[in-house]
Parts: structure tokens; sequence; C-alpha cells
């Protein structure tokens, strides 16, 4: 029905009830730029068999769900899977008290940081698997009031939630609690458990927290730490943590990725674990702005990261960058630009291949400006050069054949460079699963006619999510080198 509408990026079907259509599949067949639907007042089944017929709708910024009317639906599963590109949905108040099958259906939204699932009762749902799994950026979830135990199937209900940083649970959520990512959890008392206490109502962080404690004065004490005010996320591989405005932190020890790295409120870049080996550093993420950096592969502890060949800044007209520290040791850069970065005034470059370090040496030699920059390679193989010759003056040959080694020490310190083929080496492993990719290239015929465009962008959609959740939770082996 609107097959191929490639440009299409807003649609109204308020009020459509397809519950008695026969067939839907590509009905929206390549409208690859939607990314406004409105479904208000549609029946929650002919919303789900909508979304369900955008294969993978992973465009969609703004879903329209006002009056939908859920009750009397018994499948719901995967009503909202593949929704990649979606930040917030609020289906509180839906009657869900019929469905029975819930699995998958928030499955993959892996922008999804507000879901808001109060008053639900599902206690007559049974299957619960994968519900809420590679919801990678959902931080916070309230599940107080659920009663799960119909015998249900709760089997990877949350796997990949690695942002999952709040829970709210109720007394019958019961085996649920085994389903959630590892501990450490602690109650409001800053209790410590592997997993939240089965058939224990109350809130559960992932951050230790005690009691806002007042002091007489009415200040709160410097201790407390509210689990709302750190949000870790991340965004096409790259891993972050908001500090926002007000926060009770104080030099990042609350936080261990931001210990000794803390310069005020905003966004800390943790790391990157993306495929490419290039990085634009954003000027801003989830509208705040990008204070620190740290993309080091120096830290025996950055397993998973991805050694990176390319680092370059966002730059907007009009907009400053707020980057006030940067840190890219250990990557395999041969050349770095910081031109624009005003508010830089620490940098550590070390381990890196960069040639041409005349501009990096006078930023560092300005006032306020803290640096630790590679090492001038051609200074070392003078020293063995020197030290050769004086050890044996007696024999002329023999001092002719050391400055032969001399010559050869310094070709041997040349494999220090290759040390970048080896490292270089394991990123392109894990980039071996991309080559899968490969059977895509037969698809490239398939897009002279333009009737098979569309599939293509679908399949790639859809194929695009398991491999790159896969890549984040196998993590990558870890680059041992240098502390920072």
């Amino acid at each position: 029905m609107f097959s191929r509408c490639s440009s299409l990026t807003t649609l109204d079907l308020s009020g459509w009830d397809v519950s008695s259509a026969t067939g839907l599949s590509s009905m929206f067949h390549g409208c690859s730029a939607l990314q406004s639907l409105d479904l208000s007042g549609c029946g929650a089944g002919s919303a789900r068999r909508i979304l369900r017929a955008l294969s993978a709708p992973s465009t969609l910024l703004e879903l329209g769900l006002s009056g939908v009317d859920a009750s009397g639906e018994a499948d719901l599963s995967s009503m909202f899977s593949g929704c990649s590109s979606l930040t917030s949905l609020d289906l509180s108040g839906w009657d869900v008290s019929s469905a029975t099958n819930l699995q998958s259906m928030f499955s993959s939204c892996s922008s999804l940081q507000s879901l808001n699932l109060s008053g639900w009762d599902v206690s007559n749902a049974s299957d619960f698997s994968w519900m809420f799994s590679r919801c990678s950026s959902l931080t916070t979830l309230d599940l107080s009031g659920w009663d799960v135990s119909n015998d249900s199937d709760l089997s990877d209900m949350f796997w990949n939630c690695s942002s999952l940083n709040s829970v709210t649970l109720g007394a019958g959520c019961g085996s649920l609690v085994d389903q959630l990512p590892s501990g450490p959890w602690y109650d409001a008392e800053g209790k410590e458990f592997d997993r939240p206490p089965a058939g224990v109502a109350g809130t559960f962080t992932k951050t230790k927290t005690a009691a806002l404690a007042v002091a007489a004065d009415g200040v709160p004490d410097a201790d407390a730490l509210l689990p709302a005010q750190i949000v870790e996320g991340e965004q096409d591989g790259l891993r972050y943590v908001v500090v926002p405005e007000g926060a009770s932190f104080e030099y990042g020890l609350e936080y261990p990725e931001l210990a000794g790295r803390y310069v005020g409120p905003g966004v800390y870049l943790t790391g990157y674990a993306g495929e490419g080996d290039s990085l634009v550093v954003p000027l801003e993420v989830a509208g705040m702005p990008v204070v620190s950096a740290n993309l080091s592969l120096n830290d025996s502890d950055r397993a998973g990261m991805t050694r990176l060949a390319s680092v370059s800044f966002e730059r907007v007209e009009g907009k400053a960058s707020s980057l006030a520290q940067l840190d890219v040791s250990g990557n395999g850069l041969s050349s770095l630009d910081i031109e624009g970065l005003d508010a830089l005034v620490r940098l550590n470059c070390e381990d890196n291949p960069i040639a041409d370090l005349v501009a990096l040496q006078a930023w560092a030699a300005q006032d306020g400006h803290e640096a630790k920059l590679p090492q001038l390679q051609d200074a070392a193989p003078a020293e063995p050069g020197d030290a050769v010759v004086p050890s044996e003056p007696s024999a002329p040959e023999q001092p002719s054949e050391s400055d032969a080694p001399a010559v050869e020490p310094g070709e041997p310190s040349e494999p220090e460079v290759p040390a970048e083929p080896n490292v270089p080496g394991e990123p392109s492993e894990p980039e071996v699963p991309s080559e899968p990719e490969t059977p895509s290239e037969p698809e490239e015929p398939s897009e002279e006619p333009a009737p098979d465009e569309g599939p293509s962008d679908d399949s790639a959609t859809s194929d695009e999510g398991d491999p790159v959740s896969d890549s984040l939770d196998l993590g990558e082996e870890p680059v041992s080198a240098l502390a920072a």
C-alpha cells in the first residue's frame, strides 16, 4: 500500500482498524525514511500488526499511541521489536490483563531510555522471554505490582540490558530477579546483593546509595548519591556517563570511570567499542556537552575497546567545544588535530605513531596545559651506536662490525612499529563476523531494479541488530600497555 515511499517521513494512521485485514505484509516495504507514525486510537492488535508490517522500524523517532486500547489482546509479542531509534515510550495505564504472550515485546529497542509500564497487570502472562533484550540504553524500570508466578518463561528477559541501573520490584516478581544483570545491586540502605532478593519489594540500584541524610542546616549529606543523577549509555559503540547540573558529586570518586577525571557536570565518554577504527567525537550527547573523553587503550582493564586509527572532532559553526580533557593513548593515530578545542587543558596521546608533533608541542607549552606526548622515535638509536663504538677501540675491524649491528638494532627497534600489525590483527578478527556481510553483496544486483531496493534495506536493518549486540557482549581481548 505504501511500498517504496522512500522519502515519506511522517504518517498519520490514527483511528485505523485493520483487525480484520488478512494480509499486511510489505505494506510499508521500502519506507526507509519514516520517522514519525501516529497510531492513536488503533486497537492494540491493530497497532501491533501495523508495527510488524513495518519490518523492524529502525528509523522511527516518534510513535503516537494515545487512546490505544490493549484490552482483550492475548498476543503482544514483538510489538515494538526493532524500534531501535525510539528514546521513550509511555504505556502507563494500558490494560494488558488479557495478555498471555509478551515475548520480545521491546526487543532491540536499543535507544530506549525511558519506558513507563506503571499500572500493568501481567498476572495472566506466561511468556516474558526476551521481553527487554537488547534495550542497552534503558537505565530505570518500574515493575512494582507485577506478578510473574503464572509458571512463566522468563528466559533472557533482560539480556544485554547493559545500562540498567535502577529497578523497582514488587513482592510478586519472584524469580524474575534471576534474569537481571549481575550485581552488585544495593537496596535503599546500601546493603549489597548479587541480585535483588526474590519476593522483596523495593528499589534496587547498581550504585551504592544511602538514605539522603540531611544535616541540621538542611544541606544534603555529601556522601549521599542519588542513582538518577548518573546515567550510563551507549550510542554507536560510544560509551558515556552523564552527570547533570546540581548532582551531589565530588571528584568522581562515586563512579570508578570518572575517578580522577571529574571536571564538573556534563558528558564523560568512557570508551569506544564500535566496529570501525575511526571516530568523530561529538560536541554533545543526550543534550549535554561532552567535557571529557577517555578513549585510552593503555589500561589493562580496557578490554573490549576498539583500537583507533583516526580521531576527529565534531565542529559546528556557532557552537564551542566543551571538551576539557582527552585521552587517546595506546591507539594507532598517525596524526591528531586539536585545533578549535579551546576548552582543552589536559591531553594524553602517548604510544601513538604520530609523526608531526610540532603543533601538539606548541599547545603543550602554553600555560595551564597538561600533556603527555609520544616520544621522538629517532633519538633512541643514537645512544646504542655511541655506546658500542667506545666499547672496543683496540680492533678497528671490530668497531666496523659493531657499526653493522648498530644499524641492525635500529632496524629491530622498528619492529616496535610493527606492533601495529599485531594490534590491528585483533580488531580485524572481530570484524571477521562482519565478513558475512559479503552475502549482502549479492543484494547489490537486486538494487538495480527499483522494486528490490526496499527489501535489501529491510534485511540489512534486521541483520545489523544481532551482530552489534553480540559484539558488545563478547568484547575484545584486553590490550596490555603502560598505565595511563
